[in-house]
């Protein structure tokens, strides 16, 4: 069977995509970067876009996964065809009013177009450091990407056209490393493979860590007849949006069913799935991380929705040094069994982002899955301050290849300062979006005093304004 999922680019900084296919490195290593919610509008931001470009330099991953809300479908841009929730029509002109010109006659004639085209030069922006460094890619959708107007196959179709995406196509075909289509847009499994056994060179290497690592050596089949089993998989699983109960959805029962069948797949036969998760939507399950404190308790923070009224911190033993708890965990009401399925299919760990101020990693037990939430790396929206603002580095080593090690790798730490920005970001950082947000604040004194601060300078701004303004514009009692 071939195995090529891409075309092999000698001068990729993707040592899978040097070798074609995903595939564990001489080393024994193999690079994911996750990339969360960069939710930006039709003119990426300069400073997501240097972002994520040092992060490609430093990180030099395998594979990019974008974790949903690329697209700020909610933007004034997409006001033609902002569609709230999937359920409802298209709120046309709802966002804003056209103005007269030649271009918006083209938006109103012919909106789904025009977004279309919006959507392509807005990918083609966050996309651009990936391309130039032949890195490849996969994606899958949030709550707001389908509010453009585009439904997910429709954006699926536009992601695709850019070299490196790996997303299966319309419909669903078999590629010769295996990709597995979940029948849905962003629902789709990667196999990633050890060191083939067409050369001795490879096959003495394997045969030297069966030797070296008998345990992990069972788990992956050195020899040459076995030799073409996955190590592992990355599962890419679409999440969900808005449930029409209020709050936030679940995987499609489709996509559930899907991934509790996929142990079955003939290329995991006489071998576990050992995957990763990567999805928009945090699970139920990322609450057990934390621990319920009292409102007055320095740093609390409040829950949402189901878990709302209760106040929490991160629970300092089951969650790795480092974490942080910006905002209470915004996961569907109910567990829709996710879970207990990702158990039993070994998943090693699940990555999620639509929190934009959560930034932390943990585990329940030492035999389940480590479970991470992944800030906002983009500056289209709020976040937390500029220089937290992170991509997830998730290394894999063949020895262990159920144990990843990760790291955020933060805005501060690569790029430094914003690109002239500064009041924006002041107010992307503090600004609450809903009233748990907003209670929280109110429990943060630094915040308090930084926005009471800021008010100070602004009164002060104003007032010296009206004077000025005052003394040059009051006729003197000789002029009245």
């Amino acid at each position: 069977m071939t195995q090529t999922d891409f075309p092999v680019n000698p001068r990729s900084a993707s040592v899978s995509a040097r070798l074609g296919r995903l595939q564990f490195h001489l080393s024994g290593k193999f690079r994911v970067l996750q990339v969360a919610d960069i939710q930006e509008a039709p003119n990426v931001s300069k400073d997501t876009i240097r972002f994520l470009a040092r992060a490609c330099d430093d990180a030099r991953p395998d594979l990019v996964i974008f974790t949903g809300n690329q697209i700020k479908g909610y933007d004034p841009s997409f006001g033609t065809t902002y569609q709230p929730r999937r359920w409802t029509d298209a709120l046309v002109g709802s966002l804003t009013p056209l103005k007269a010109g030649t271009e918006n006659a083209y938006q109103t004639a012919h909106p789904h177009d025009y977004v279309r085209r919006l959507v392509y030069q807005q990918a083609q922006q966050f996309l651009a450091p990936l391309i130039a460094r032949g890195i490849p890619f996969a994606i899958t959708y949030g709550n707001h990407d389908f509010q453009c107007g585009l439904t997910t196959t429709e954006l699926d179709d536009i992601y695709r056209s850019f070299p490196g995406c790996l997303n299966p196509g319309r419909p669903a075909k078999s590629t010769g490393s295996g990709v597995i289509s979940g029948g849905e847009p962003g629902t789709f499994a990667l196999p990633v493979w050890d060191l083939p056994s067409d050369t001795d060179q490879h096959v003495n290497i394997r045969r030297a860590r069966a030797l070296e690592y008998p345990q992990a050596a069972r788990r992956q089949r050195w020899s040459k007849e076995q030799s073409e089993r996955p190590v592992m998989t990355l599962v890419l699983l679409n999440s969900g949006d808005y449930s029409r109960q209020g709050g936030y959805g679940c995987p499609s029962h489709a996509s559930l069913t899907w991934l509790a069948n996929l142990e079955h797949n003939p290329l995991y036969a006489h071998t576990h799935v050992y995957s990763t998760v990567f999805q928009h939507f945090p699970l139920p399950q990322y609450y057990s991380l934390l621990m319920p404190v009292p409102s007055y308790r320095d740093g609390a923070i409040e829950g949402y929705r189901t878990y709302a009224h209760t106040c929490y911190i991160l629970h300092p033993q089951r969650v790795l040094p480092g974490s942080r708890l910006g905002e209470g965990i915004s996961c569907p009401d109910h567990d829709c069994g996710e879970y207990a399925i990702l158990t039993r299919l070994h998943a090693s760990a699940v990555l999620t982002g639509h929190d934009h101020r959560n930034a932390f990693a943990g585990r329940l037990a030492d035999d389940e899955p480590l479970l991470c939430a992944t800030p906002t790396s983009g500056f289209g929206s709020y976040g937390p301050p500029a220089a937290e603002r992170a991509v997830r580095l998730v290394e894999y080593d063949i020895r262990h290849p159920t144990k990843p090690r990760t790291k955020l790798l933060t805005f501060g730490g690569l790029v430094g300062t914003t690109h002239n920005r500064s009041v924006y970001t002041f107010a992307s950082d503090h600004v609450p979006v809903n009233a748990s947000q907003t209670r929280d604040m109110l429990r943060k004194p630094s915040v308090l005093a930084g926005l009471a601060g800021a008010g100070a300078v602004c009164i002060a701004i104003a007032s010296f304004v009206h004077s000025t303004l005052h003394k040059f514009f009051t006729p003197s009692p000789h002029q009245s």
